[in-house]
């Protein structure tokens, strides 16, 4: 996606022609798979859609759910308790959507810029969930944060720092790669031997390795681009540069 959280028209361009050539599409993102979905329906066919970190997989025509994994409730509390004295704003990802119960800038900016909008609910009612992603958000860096996380629960979540100030967890052991792979092994698709995956965040690091072939976005931040140092880098995703790049792999 653009700068702007949209396919460009070049890259539908692109993505119609490979579509039209039995190529598999895979949107394997962050994001709730029904945000991702308003996103993708520009294509004509539409693409199997990995949403929430590879926590909740959608059915390609029916919508149904193909897979879900989600965060044990004791850890929920134990989170929600470990995260009080810093003011960190949550929200919560279930197979219904996102919900919260303290709205704020960065909820509201975020609507105004996808269309997908939140529930709010009682603080209480974050217990009777089966969450599949937290979001942690701050007003300022949330790395510290995110450290502590990890010593203290690193054995039960995975957490993925998406912004400097946006933490991302999930399940321990659920990714973007291991939903993508196990997707692509129901249609006899090796995912380290025939795939091809672009990604410009922490959260893609693991697909990244595992593909067949991973691409590094020129707009993912410094860090990411020297831990996975001996990867191609494609050109930003405001210059169309996974478009481009597929068009120079697949020679159309």
């Amino acid at each position: 996606m653009n700068p702007q959280g949209q396919l460009s028209t070049h890259t539908l361009v692109i993505l119609k022609k490979l579509s039209a050539l039995g190529i598999t599409l895979v949107f394997a993102t962050g994001r709730h798979p029904r945000d991702a979905q308003r996103i993708a329906q520009a294509l004509e066919q539409r693409p199997h859609i990995v949403g929430l970190n590879g926590s909740l997989t959608l059915c390609q025509q029916s919508d149904a759910i193909l897979c879900e994994h989600v965060i044990a409730q004791d850890i929920i509390a134990d989170i929600m308790r470990f995260i009080a004295p810093y003011h960190i704003h949550l929200s919560a990802f279930d197979s219904h959507g996102w919900k919260l119960y303290e709205v704020n800038e960065m909820a509201n900016d975020y609507v105004k810029l996808s269309g997908f909008s939140y529930l709010q609910i009682a603080p209480s009612d974050i217990f009777s969930l089966k969450i599949n992603k937290l979001l942690l958000w701050s007003t300022n860096d949330i790395a510290p944060l995110e450290q502590r996380l990890q010593q203290q629960f690193g054995q039960y979540l995975a957490c993925y720092r998406t912004f400097a100030q946006q933490l991302e967890i999930g399940p321990r052991g659920i990714s973007k790669a291991s939903a993508v792979a196990a997707l692509l092994a129901e249609k006899g698709i090796d995912f380290q031997r025939q795939a091809i995956a672009f990604g410009d965040g922490h959260n893609d690091t693991e697909m990244l390795r595992q593909a067949g072939l991973g691409i590094v976005m020129d707009n993912a931040p410094c860090e990411l681009k020297m831990q996975l140092g001996t990867l191609p880098v494609a050109q930003s995703n405001a210059d169309d540069g996974v478009a481009q790049m597929l068009q120079h792999i697949f020679k159309i």
